[in-house]
């Protein structure tokens, strides 16, 4: 029974751990899809233009 007890918080670390790898992911894919919004193009074009 102990060795039960003591696989559970190695579990719920790797749960944990899995959570955030996903939750990572998936902000960077939205950061990644805001690029190709229309207004967002337009706007860093303009800066690009002012830039250079």
């Amino acid at each position: 029974m102990s060795s039960t007890t003591s696989s559970a918080p190695n579990r719920h670390a790797f749960a944990l751990t899995t959570y955030a790898s996903v939750k990572l992911e998936t902000e960077m894919s939205h950061e990644f899809h805001d690029l190709f919004r229309p207004g967002l193009r337009k706007a860093l074009v303009i800066g690009a233009l002012i830039k250079a």
